[in-house]
This record gives C-alpha cells, structure tokens and sequence, in this order.
C-alpha cells in the first residue's frame, strides 16, 4: 500500500500541495483540506519557488553583414579606425569565410546590444571609406537599452540635399557634432543602399532614442542653405521652403528714387501666377540610357491656339541643352505637377544646376518621386511618371517658328498627344502654379462677385427706307425734341444731346443722297421756273401768286376781280 502511494501519483501530489501552499491569501485551514483557491499555472508563475537566472551583463547580440573585401582590407589597414570603435562601441568586427564570386566577404559584429550592431554594419556598408572619412569617423557613447524600454533607441535613415548635408559638415564637422551632443544620438551619412547613387542627395542614418532621433531629424531639416554661385531666381527658390500655401507672401519693395524700371517689373510680375510643368527630352530617340536625357522646369507655359491644331509656347534661357534638344527636332513631352509639396519638390530639382544634366531624373528615381520612362528606337519622348504628374503633353517643334528675343529662346510647338490619370477629371483639381518667390496652388472655391447690371446698347428706333417711297427734303434742324432710350433693367427716360440730334440729322441726309432724292428737287426747282416765265395770269388757279407787301395779306388775283 505505501508503495503504491509513493509512486508518480504520490510525486506529482506533493509538487502541487507545494505549489498552493505558496500562495499568501490562503489560510492554514485550506492549505491543509487543500481547498483550490487559484490555478496552479498562475500560483506557480507568479511566485516560484526559484529565483529566476539575470541575463548576464557579458552576454552579446551578433549579426553578419557582406562587404568588398577591398573596403575589409582598408579598415583593418587603418591606425586608429577598429580602436576607437572597439573602445566606444565595445564592438568587434572579424572576417567569417572566404570572399565569393563577386569578391564580397561575410563579417561577423559582435555588440552590447541589436542597436550597435546596426550601426556598425550601417558604419561597413558605407561607401566613402577613404582614410578621411575612416579618420573623421566619430562615435558616440551609445546607452543600453533592455528591449521594450521606452527609451528603446532606433535607427533613422532619409535624404538631404548636397547643399544641406556640406553646411553640417562645414568646419570639420562642427554643426554635426552640435547636433550629436545636443539630442544625445549618432549621426553620420552614408548612400541609401549598397550599389546605388544619390545624384544630389545625401542619406543620412541617425541611431539613437526615438523621441531623439525624431528632434534631431526636425532639426536637420529646419535648416535653411543659401548658394553663393545661383542666379537670383534660383536663390529665392532655395530660400523659400516649399510651400503650397495660399496665402501670398509679401514681398518688400525699393524705395521709388532707387527702383528702376526692372526693378518694378519684376516686383509687378510676382503677382501673376505662372504655371510650373517639366520639360523632358533626350538627345537621341534610338537609345534609352537615362545619361542621354535632358529636362528642365518651365514657368512660361500658355496656350496659344486650338485651331486649326493646339499650339503651346515657352521661353527657354540659353545656353540650355534641353533647348539644343529641342531646337534639333527631338520630340518632348510636357508634365504637369500636382499642387502638392511632393509635386514642388519634383519642380525643384529640374530647376537647379547639376553638373549632369542627367542627374534630376536620378534623383526623383532615387527619391521614390516619379519614374523615366522611355524605350530604344520609340518615337515618343522620356517621360516622368506617378502619383505627382498628373497630365501631360507629348509636343513637336514647329519648324521656323522659333524667335530669339533677348537672352532668351521663344518656342513654339504643336500638341500631338494629351494624357490624363483618372484623378484630374473634376473641375476642382489646379496644378502646380509659382507666384512671390515659391510654389503654390490655386484655391479650391471660384471667386463670387455680385451680378453687374449691364446696359443694353441703344439702337435707332428709325429703319431704312424703300427705294419705291419718294422723301420729302427736310430742313436740318438745330434742336431736337428729347426722346427716350430704353435701359436694360430700369426704364427711365434719358435726353438725347444736341450731339445725337445732329448725328440723326446726318443720317437723314445721307439717307436722301442714297436715294438720289437731288434728282427729284431738280425737277420741281425746273417746274416752278416754268410757272414763273408764264407771269402771274397764267399761274394755275391752284397756286395764288405769293405777293405780300409791308406785311399785308395776298391780294386777289385780276381774274377773281372780274368775277
């Protein structure tokens, strides 16, 4: 009988009379009755009976990472670049296998924590490692961080312009040390991804808190640049942050004695709004190798005629290769932009310098802001397409059409293609406009203005008259009656003028000339000289003879007197 009840029933008895007896609320009465007062799963994970094993401060967190065993062999070559790492990081790096096919080769990192070995894979992958920039490396104390800590730190990565990320690095890297110090985060550039360029961008990986690593980007991206080199329409489109506001910003005007005429031009024409589109193009239609194409941001854009064919024009400022591209006959297309900041900043990087001129269609593609399209031997022209081009123009040169007037180039060009996406259907959609130094779109709303009462234009109540009537001559009269004009929404009298009573009097007589009414005077003017030879008696008895003396009344004739 004992051994029975000492057997495995009896082991697993004992291991859950201990386990409820552990439990604090239960009193020595239900302890011993064993009375359940819980689970046993939540007895014994609450309070177990063993103390639980800490995580051993030596323990360390490892990834792999493969990089050219050229760029290995300089950073194990370099003085000082493995120490200092080894002495802020506590991370280690050691080679793992031999280089493969493509001459990449496996390393192992070694760090306290996920969120080193991030970095310093990030730090490897890297593409300028010169022994500069191996030796301006600077690394930061990074805190552990135990994993689902509210201070958890992550690695932050986007892109800057050139000009921004030299300004950062302006005085041996005297801003990007500030900022490091300051937000207590890591900063450094590197490309976006292994194999890829930036043509006018740089990618920086920021590694740190996560409420400080997104102050820090705020930061960075707050900061304004200005080129020394830029034309002065290019530096108030640099200053200016993109903005799609609908507010006009106000511009300061010069005094009137130093203003010249060019001066108050151009401060005139800020207020006009411009449309902004793209101009695309590339230098032979029978490749498509994206170093082959040319595009440049145009604010002239207007229509110039819809029959008998649609006919656009612009002015381009030369020298431009976009423009020899086009004066050669090369077919281009025309795309609008939303207005949006994405649309404008699209617009921005087709409106700067580049030492390329391929280089903006990189940088939207890199970007993920718009994708080149174009094909070998197509007859249609590259073009940029997404979410941000909404229409476009697919436009030839009109040949001999093209005028030269000043610095620039006036082009003429008729349509032979037109897209749309299904977006830009509705009334209410405006594209991307510049006006007071920046981008900006136009209001949603129309402008309401109360209905003018417009007047009706007078017309002569007199109609011409038939060649068959006879018109008795009229004397041309000095004065005329006032008569009334009719008015579109009130009927209220006006007085003709002497002016208008005059104007109809010559409208009489030339109406008379016009029916050779002085032919028909010129035969009573030869009938009443008959009468007059014939002497007063053989006047007819209709026609008593005129003959007043000092104002007395006619007399009778002799013939009545015989009567």
């Amino acid at each position: 009988m004992s051994a029975a009840i000492r057997g495995p029933a009896t082991g697993r008895f004992f291991r859950a009379f201990h386990a409820w007896s552990r439990i604090s609320n239960a009193s020595h009465q239900q302890r011993r009755c064993f009375v359940s007062t819980g689970s046993l799963h939540d007895a014994n994970y609450n309070k177990p009976s063993y103390p639980r094993t800490v995580q051993s401060s030596q323990e360390k967190a490892a990834t792999r990472v493969r990089i050219p065993q050229a760029r290995l062999e300089r950073i194990q070559q370099h003085p000082t670049f493995l120490q200092r790492m080894h002495a802020a990081l506590d991370a280690n790096i050691q080679p793992d296998g031999d280089p493969n096919d493509r001459g990449l080769r496996l390393v192992r990192i070694e760090a306290p924590s996920a969120r080193v070995c991030r970095y310093v894979r990030a730090l490897l992958v890297r593409r300028d490692d010169d022994p500069r920039t191996l030796d301006n490396t600077v690394f930061a104390e990074v805190k552990h961080t135990p994993k689902n800590h509210p201070d958890m730190g992550i690695d932050l990565k986007f892109d800057v312009s050139a000009e921004r990320a030299s300004l950062l690095q302006d005085n041996r890297n005297e801003l990007k040390l500030r900022i490091q110090d300051t937000f207590s985060v890591q900063l450094d550039f590197l490309p976006e991804h292994e194999g890829a360029t930036t043509d006018g961008m740089r990618t920086i990986a920021i590694a740190g808190g996560r409420k400080d690593v997104n102050l820090a980007k705020d930061f960075i991206n707050s900061l304004h640049y200005q080129l020394e080199q830029a034309t002065q329409i290019q530096k108030a489109q640099s200053d200016e942050p993109i903005s799609t506001s609908r507010e006009p910003s106000f511009v300061r005007l010069k005094s009137k004695k130093g203003a010249t005429i060019k001066d108050r031009y151009k401060t005139t024409m800020r207020c006009v709004p411009s449309s902004v589109v793209v101009l695309t193009t590339s230098v032979s239609s029978s490749t498509s190798d994206i170093d082959t194409l040319r595009g440049m941001t145009v604010s002239s854009l207007t229509s110039v005629t819809l029959e008998p064919e649609p006919i656009i024009s612009f002015s381009i400022r030369g020298p431009s290769r976009t423009l020899d591209c086009i004066t050669a006959g090369q077919p281009f297309a025309v795309n609008f932009l939303s207005g949006c900041p994405l649309g404008a900043q699209v617009a921005d990087i087709f409106s700067k310098p580049h030492e390329h001129p391929s280089q903006p269609f990189h940088a939207v593609q890199n970007l993920n802001l718009a994708k080149v399209y174009a094909q070998d031997g197509d007859s249609a022209p590259p073009n940029i397409s997404g979410k941000h081009v909404p229409a476009r123009f697919t436009c030839e040169l009109l040949p001999g059409k093209s005028l030269e007037i000043g610095d620039h180039t006036v082009i003429f060009a008729r349509v032979t293609g037109v897209w749309r996406s299904r977006s830009p259907q509705s009334d209410k959609v405006t594209f991307l406009a510049y006006a007071q130094a920046g981008y900006r779109t136009l209001a949603q709303n129309p402008i309401e203005w109360p209905a003018a009462k417009i007047l009706k234009p007078i017309q002569s109540k007199k109609s011409a008259p038939s060649t068959s009537e006879v018109l008795a001559p009229q004397p041309l009269q000095t004065e005329a009656k006032p008569q009334e004009t009719e008015i579109f929404d009130e009927d209220v009298p006006v007085a003709t003028t002497k002016s208008d009573a005059a104007s109809d009097d010559i409208v009489d007589a030339y109406w008379r000339m016009a029916l050779d009414e002085d032919k028909e005077d010129s035969v009573l003017e030869e009938r009443a000289a008959d009468q007059r030879a014939l002497g007063e008696a053989q006047k007819p008895a209709d026609h008593p003879a005129a003959d007043s003396e000092d104002g007395l009344p006619d007399k009778p004739s002799p013939q009545k007197q015989e009567k």
